[in-house]
């Protein structure tokens, strides 16, 4: 990412007697200005880690008196502020970030975000419409937009929607689980109310009503990729792997890019002994996300388990 410096010194004279002239502090190179910010990103993302969002923007709004141009840390002040139901000083830090770098997707989409959940749909949606003239294929943008149009032409009810948005923050599963019942007892049809509460229910321990409400989203949406991958995933932690893959590929084949099901889906090919459709499938999802080390760790161990497996 681009950086842009920016120094100013002064220098204090004092007439006392004869001129006494103070030294001037050591003039730093823009390397050790450089430095001094990222100490202040990397203390900022600590404090938000552990949940301290304040502690973590008044380290953020001290990384920019050495990095001002830094747009990335502008987009991570409108998270925390976001966080903090400060909506209004979010937008700002987020247009801050897209002045610095007008091609900050991520940023654009953020704000139109925020704009989203304080009803302003109509600046929500051109927000996100200008996310994806940047970055067609930002998935994040595209979902977005989507649930924006939903919500403007009456497809969701809000109280739905607030209802789901507000159990994606919530930290007990047995909350999770109630709002999303409550989603879906003002729109029966939330598809993704359904996939939520099908999860939830997974990590309960409750594998019959996740596999009941996987299925409910299933019949809504058949091309649903994350509802596909899901159902998948319960299929094969129940030992129905040739059914596993099926969905398997059905979520990719609606999300071609989907790593997360194309990992599972090498698993679940490792199960049935089928290395070299593992090994493809694999390789398929690094040539998406060169960065993913899980992956690559699986590539690598996969002639162990090959010869462990029998294969």
């Amino acid at each position: 990412m681009k950086r842009l410096i920016f120094l100013v010194f002064a220098l204090s004279l004092f007439a006392s007697g004869c001129g006494i002239f103070v030294k001037k502090p050591p003039q730093l190179s823009p390397e050790e200005l450089s430095v001094l910010g990222e100490n202040h990103v990397t203390s900022g993302i600590e404090f938000f880690d552990s949940g301290n969002f304040s502690a973590a923007i008044n380290e953020w709004e001290s990384a920019l008196k050495y990095i001002p141009g830094d747009a990335e840390v502008y987009n991570f002040m409108g998270i925390a502020y976001h966080r903090l139901g400060k909506l209004d000083s979010s937008i700002y830090a987020y247009e801050r970030a897209t002045e610095l770098d007008p091609e900050y997707f991520q940023a654009v989409n953020n704000t139109g975000y925020i704009y989203f959940l304080k009803g302003d749909y109509n600046n929500a949606l051109r927000y996100f419409q200008l996310a994806l003239k940047i970055e067609p294929e930002y998935e994040q943008a595209k979902i977005n937009r989507v649930k924006c149009i939903e919500i403007m032409e009456g497809k969701i009810p809000i109280a739905a929607f607030e209802l789901f948005e507000e159990a994606e923050s919530l930290d007990s599963l047995r909350l999770k689980i109630n709002n999303y019942r409550e989603a879906l007892r003002l729109d029966s049809n939330y598809v993704d109310s359904w996939n939520n509460l099908g999860v939830a229910y997974h990590y309960f321990g409750y594998i019959d009503s996740a596999t009941y409400c996987l299925n409910k989203a299933l019949s809504i949406n058949p091309e649903h990729p994350q509802v596909n991958n899901n159902v998948a995933f319960l299929l094969d932690a129940t030992g129905k792997y040739e059914a596993a893959v099926y969905y398997y590929q059905k979520a990719i084949k609606y999300k071609p890019n989907y790593t997360i099901a194309m990992e599972n889906l090498g698993d679940t090919y490792t199960r049935l002994k089928d290395f070299k459709s593992a090994e493809a499938i694999w390789e398929a999802a690094l040539r998406i996300d060169p960065n993913n080390l899980a992956i690559q760790q699986k590539i690598d161990n996969l002639e162990t388990v090959r010869s462990e497996g029998g294969g």
